[in-house]
């Protein structure tokens, strides 16, 4: 797997964990398939990515330890900008008349919690080269925004009718890893600054998995939390001169086939 897939993967835990919390949905339960991987599996799996990539880059495995440390301590850092006992109690009566209460409380306490991620990027910019680190870096500002969405209209995303959030939280690294195959072997070996149209499009493809598989479990308007991340990454690499974005006008509006790709 790619830096920058894991650095989507790594921002998809962080969401998904904060959604779990918020949702109260139960980890472990006997409501889980044995197919889905727990929030542990799915940092581990998260971990034994990156390690080889920090080895690599960095000649020790000392960034990698420091990185599972800052990841494992992530939790207890949110947890420590929240009144826990409080919070839990809240979770656990969310529903949709107090959700009017229960996001302007809490929102403002979720963006101060941005600030537990920062130590963690900080080790993992050393595993990436300057390409990955200014896409980390652009991901990692879109962070405001992603609680925005989720806080808008105290909560409203959460709140669509005829969803089911909790399987597709769950299973949301198995998705990663499955959507991973639209990337060629060729792609996995090519800097990011050296993406041209097929190497986007590939990435355009990734997406059409990820959101296939959202539709699958029924949770669509995940699709948009994820489109926040997507941008960032499309904008702060070379496809962002070939991949065109949702609300993007085409530079050749007469010549646009509806194909998100550009083909020059």
């Amino acid at each position: 797997m790619r830096f920058s897939s894991i650095v989507l993967l790594f921002f998809g835990l962080i969401i998904t964990t904060h959604a779990k919390s918020i949702l109260n949905i139960p980890i472990g339960g006997a409501d889980e398939s044995q197919d889905e991987s727990s929030p542990m599996e799915d940092i581990q799996f998260f971990l034994g990515q990156l390690q080889p990539i920090c080895y690599n880059r960095t000649g020790s495995n000392d960034t990698y330890k420091a990185i599972a440390s800052h990841f494992y301590a992530l939790p207890i850092c949110v947890l420590m900008n929240l009144d826990l006992k409080d919070f839990v109690e809240d979770a656990e009566r969310l529903n949709s008349v107090t959700r009017h209460y229960f996001f302007p409380k809490y929102c403002p306490k979720l963006r101060s919690t941005l600030q537990c991620v920062e130590p963690l990027l900080r080790e993992m910019r050393k595993c990436g080269d300057e390409d990955d680190v200014f896409v980390l870096r652009a991901v990692s500002h879109a962070l405001p925004e992603i609680i925005d969405l989720i806080c808008d209209k105290n909560g409203d995303i959460l709140f669509v009718e005829n969803t089911d959030y909790n399987t597709c939280l769950n299973g949301i690294t198995d998705y990663f890893t499955q959507c991973n195959a639209t990337f060629s072997n060729a792609t996995y070996a090519m800097d990011s600054s050296n993406y041209g149209p097929e190497q986007c499009e590939e990435l355009v493809n990734f997406r059409k998995c990820l959101e296939n598989k959202m539709n699958l479990c029924n949770g669509p308007r995940l699709m948009d939390v994820f489109d926040v991340l997507y941008r960032a990454m499309v904008s702060a690499s070379p496809c962002s001169n070939f991949i065109i974005l949702p609300g993007q006008k085409e530079d050749n509006a007469g010549e646009d086939d509806g194909s998100p790709i550009r083909h020059f």
